[in-house]
């Protein structure tokens, strides 16, 4: 490979990385503070200064506990664990796999972990044939080992989800590396499929819902007028869920397609149409940050066409969406706790804006702060120092 081809193939990979890394900002922005999880611990906000652990002031006054909004969200959570609890036996296998989930999740000692891991292998026995079951099985176990094997999840969702792409992706970064003809074989058969869905979105949405019919504990005045300004998120029912559900979502991991980065970043001729044809499909489809950003961002900088301008002006609007979406985070969990969960991260966003007037698209000459970005989008190549001279044609 030429030197400035590699240079070229370089660039793309790191700005599809930083469509990976914006959505893990952005997890960031909207997860609940680590501290508000143990009983009784302060809720603040991690950028404010340090001060003496609020614990002690609470453990001493009974009054002041009444008030603390990590003692009225671990109520809530506890609330939520004994309800879970009882949906372990329920004839309803998506509730079966977020109660025993969420029981992993919080569990804290040898005993709970082990019963926890109990009921999410019968949880997934149960779901065999639901699709977000298997999704999730697959999800967290990311490649084989003595541990976990990802091959049967993988198989029965290709079963059950064939024209979906986010599967056949999900088992192309499962895959042997070495084996570069199955590699190709997984992107055709993706290329091929009518839809991309992830069911993160689904997760998050099941999991709100379980939690809204927790029967949990009246929130006190005090404690709601503390809420917002300790935890950033509303005072309400909605705010200790969105809390709560933020925590727990964000632990199910995120599929990272490094493995489609590194076959269609330049793919070769025999690949080409292939890596068109999926990442459109992503592009269009995705409902989340990463798999949008990522998708637009390949087909910019590594497959060039006659549909070119079109593709760049959709990643100048992506990253302004993206963008926007970061400085929003703290109001969205404030007014709003619940919308990205249930609506899914971009369509969420976007009525959002609507519904509170904001404008939907950048301005004209809006343009991204970093460097890459922008020569990405003004000129098709991620080479910073290609972009003098340009300026953002007519729309």
């Amino acid at each position: 490979m030429k030197e400035r081809g590699r240079r070229s193939w370089i660039g793309i990979a790191l700005l599809a990385g930083c469509a990976i890394l914006a959505v893990i900002g952005l997890r960031l922005l909207s997860s609940p503070p680590a501290q508000a999880r143990g009983a009784g611990v302060a809720v603040r906000d991690s950028a404010a200064p340090e001060s003496p652990p609020a614990t002690a002031v609470h453990a001493a006054t009974p009054a002041a506990a009444a008030c603390d909004p990590g003692v009225w969200i671990d109520q809530y959570r506890e609330a939520s664990e004994a309800y879970a609890r009882g949906l372990l036996t329920q004839p309803d296998a998506r509730a079966r796999l977020i109660a025993a989930s969420l029981l992993g999740h919080y569990a804290d000692d040898t005993e709970a972990r082990i019963q926890a891991a109990a009921a999410y292998a019968d949880a997934v026995r149960f779901g065999a044939d639901d699709p977000l079951v298997r999704w999730v099985e697959a999800l967290r176990c990311p490649a084989a080992s003595a541990d976990c094997d990802p091959g049967p999840a993988l198989r029965r969702l290709q079963q059950l989800e064939p024209d979906n792409a986010a599967v056949w992706l999900l088992a192309l970064q499962a895959r042997n590396r070495d084996d570069a003809a199955a590699a190709d074989a997984v992107l055709q058969r993706a290329a091929s499929a009518r839809q991309y869905r992830l069911f993160n979105t689904e997760y998050a949405q099941e999991t709100t819902q379980l939690l809204l019919r927790v029967p949990g504990p009246a929130i006190g005045a005090c404690t709601a007028a503390r809420m917002r300004p300790e935890t950033g998120f509303a005072g309400t029912q909605a705010g200790a869920i969105g809390f709560l559900a933020q925590d727990f979502v964000s632990a199910l991991p995120t599929p990272v397609f490094t493995e489609l980065s590194e076959l269609c970043a330049q793919p070769p001729p025999r690949r080409r149409q292939a890596c068109i044809d999926v990442l459109s499909r992503m592009a269009t489809d995705a409902d989340d940050v990463a798999s949008r950003g990522l998708a637009t961002a390949l087909l910019v900088g590594s497959i060039p066409d006659d549909s070119d301008a079109l593709w760049r002006e959709r990643l100048r609007r992506h990253r302004w969406l993206a963008l926007r979406l970061s400085e929003s985070a703290d109001r969205l969990r404030a007014e709003q706790p619940l919308r990205l969960l249930r609506e899914g991260e971009i369509p969420g966003f976007e009525s959002w804006l609507a519904e509170t007037g904001q404008a939907g698209i950048p301005p004209l000459d809006w343009l991204p702060p970093d460097p890459g970005s922008r020569a990405l989008i003004l000129t098709g190549r991620a080479d910073s120092g290609a972009a003098d001279g340009y300026r953002l044609a007519p729309r």
